[in-house]
């Protein structure tokens, strides 16, 4: 696991999980309602800001969470058929 010590700990209190949705710490902040999904094999992470009217239901189940992950690193973008958030 190549995780920070803050997931790291989130990680072995759920050994079930894949993947985390956490809110952003102050470091990785991109505005005041920023979170970020940390990934637990690669420990690559995303953060993004929730904008009122745009993310409405975050789901925090692995299935969702990778879903997103992958929305947000470009490989599944809106015009190509992909959601928008």
């Amino acid at each position: 696991m190549n995780v920070g010590p803050i997931d790291e700990l989130w990680f072995r209190a759920n050994p079930d999980r894949a993947w985390r949705l956490r809110r952003a710490t102050p470091s990785e902040a991109v505005g005041p309602g920023a979170w970020t999904i940390v990934r637990r094999e690669t420990g690559a992470r995303e953060t993004f800001e929730q904008r009122a009217g745009r993310v409405t239901n975050l789901e925090d189940d692995d299935t969702a969470l990778a879903e997103l992950f992958t929305i947000m690193q470009g490989v599944w973008c809106p015009s190509e058929g992909g959601p928008e958030l």
